[in-house]
């Protein structure tokens, strides 16, 4: 497990450092990220849980004893929109349900990381988000719906709190802006706060 998480940051913290990278081949190296921190859970963390928690490794397990639940108070109100989202597209049911998980997982990050407020130099809560969303919600991002890509890219705005992380650095930035170039003009607003989160630091 432990070196399957390293791995996967590994993974994370590689392609940002490229200086010819185009934002498309960002995006799919990024979703390679997350499709394998989802291979994590599905082949190690779930069925071998318990016995991780009575490993010598079961320090690690033990993210934390706080568990924030809804309504996630202290996340911004600007990514709180990201449920009118929901109301707003022409949606399947899998797809809302798929997206709500999302976006609920991302508050919970946002909220035990104090995004965007804090600046971290770990990380310790950043990898938890591609682990607990669905696996619907992957099959949508490889499918470039423009509504994933959206939560995904203020999945960003969390990765850029984490910017003083070795395994991060600009990654999060990289992000925001690779959705911005994917979904086009017409989803701008839903990037308007994320692009102005990236750009509060770059000047």
């Amino acid at each position: 497990m432990l070196f399957s998480s390293l791995f996967g940051v590994s993974i994370l913290a590689d392609r940002p450092r490229s200086p010819d990278l185009s934002f498309t081949d960002y995006l799919d190296h990024l979703l390679s990220y997350i499709g394998l921190t989802k291979s994590i859970r599905h082949l190690v963390i779930t069925p071998f849980w318990p016995q991780l928690q009575q490993s010598s490794i079961s320090p690690l397990t033990r993210v934390s004893t706080w568990n924030p639940e809804p309504p996630y108070e202290t996340v911004p109100a600007e990514c709180r929109k990201l449920l009118d989202i929901l109301q707003e597209s022409d949606l399947q049911q899998s797809s809302i349900e798929a997206y709500s998980t999302a976006i609920d997982r991302l508050f919970w990050l946002y909220t035990v990381a104090d995004v965007p407020s804090a600046s971290h130099d770990n990380i310790r809560w950043i990898v938890a988000w591609p682990i607990q969303v669905s696996d619907e919600y992957v099959v949508l991002l490889n499918q470039r719906r423009p509504e994933a890509l959206i939560i995904l890219a203020y999945y960003g705005v969390a990765l850029h709190s984490y910017r003083r992380s070795w395994a991060v650095g600009d990654a999060g930035a990289t992000l925001i802006k690779a959705v911005s170039a994917q979904v086009g003009k017409y989803w701008s607003s839903w990037l308007s706060w994320p692009m102005q989160i990236i750009r509060s630091v770059e000047t």
